[in-house]
């Protein structure tokens, strides 16, 4: 255990550059995360401990930036919302769809599971609820101020917890659908606590703190490697790391690790770190990029295998492939339009 209180704060006024390392680190974990789907390699790497929590921590920065100013005043930007999120998503979707209805050709079946496809899973392409769970934060966010504002301390966490158990019983109670759990916000519930402790006051990473870590990924532990049934208080199977008890150990040990990093690259690797940060500040079109991209991705690893019989080099040069198509082209095209501006 430790002696002293650390203390992980992020800058509320101008721009701090470990918002965007962070960022950058979290979108090629999402693109990393998607490789190791379609390979089934995410166990083997525990990847579900240092990888998994792209998605949460992207949550909890949204709340962050959300309340760092103050919890009055706070509105939706339903323009901004439209304009920076829902209109790229649609564009994109349309993208994925004509290009699919293009590889399906005359077989029926595939264009018709298409359009069952958008309802289940919020649209085509990986990561494709993102979006939707991002605009219900936003429309969220300023309804329950009023409950930051009436509770305080421990009682405000406990709260959220309860909020957020109460959801995942009603899932299991009612067995409501898998899609719908997917593409609501009810699964990040506690985010909206822990996104507001860090804008207020910061994580505190002291003795209590530890052991909830602790205990945080112990939880996340049994849910991968066990086939333990925890309903009616877990809901389903398919988000294993998806549920309050494993967002704990995110925010005071990982957020307190991705510091420590960032403290090191910063003066070690000062190139890298200028990249990482230049790939967080675009992290939203790399993410579109990958959605395109990953809805063709066994096609790349189809092609690597016609070559190769090493299948783990295989994997290898798709990954790297993935990688570089879905973020150098976003790099290299913002740069470019930053140098035609200026």
């Amino acid at each position: 255990m430790m002696n002293s209180t650390k203390r992980i704060l992020l800058k509320k006024n101008g721009y701090d550059p470990f918002i965007d390392f962070l960022k950058g680190l979290c979108i090629i974990f999402v693109v990393l995360d998607h490789c190791f789907l379609v390979i089934g390699a995410k166990k083997y790497v525990l990847f579900h401990v240092w990888g998994s929590p792209a998605v949460p921590i992207f949550l909890i920065l949204q709340v962050f930036h959300s309340y760092k100013k103050g919890l009055d005043n706070i509105k939706t930007n339903y323009y901004k919302l439209w304009k920076r999120i829902i209109k790229p998503f649609i564009l994109v979707q349309l993208v994925i769809v004509i290009l699919s209805l293009c590889m399906a050709a005359d077989n029926s079946d595939e264009i018709k599971q298409i359009p069952k496809n958008i309802v289940k899973y919020g649209g085509l392409g990986s990561g494709s609820y993102f979006p939707w769970v991002y605009v219900q934060f936003a429309i969220v966010l300023p309804i329950i101020v009023p409950l930051f504002k009436k509770i305080k301390g421990i009682s405000l966490a406990v709260v959220f917890i309860l909020l957020s158990e109460f959801f995942e019983i009603i899932f299991c109670v009612l067995k409501l659908p898998d899609f719908v759990w997917r593409l609501s916000f009810f699964r990040y519930t506690l985010l909206f606590y822990l996104g507001y402790i860090l804008a207020t006051k910061g994580y505190i990473l002291n003795r209590r703190n530890i052991l909830i870590s602790i205990i945080s990924i112990a939880s996340v532990v049994v849910f991968v490697y066990t086939d333990i049934n925890m309903s009616p208080f877990i809901y389903g199977k398919s988000w294993k790391t998806i549920h309050w008890i494993c967002y704990f150990y995110i925010a005071y040990f990982l957020f307190y690790l991705f510091k420590l990093l960032y403290t090191w690259v910063q003066h070690h690797i000062i190139k890298f770190l200028e990249y990482v940060k230049k790939i967080g500040c675009y992290s939203y079109e790399i993410f579109l990029v990958q959605m395109v991209y990953f809805d063709f991705h066994r096609h790349v690893i189809n092609a690597f295998s016609g070559q190769i019989n090493n299948i783990y080099i295989v994997h290898l040069l798709a990954i790297s492939f993935a990688i570089i198509i879905c973020i150098v082209p976003v790099l290299v095209y913002k740069e470019r339009r930053l140098l035609k501006n200026s």
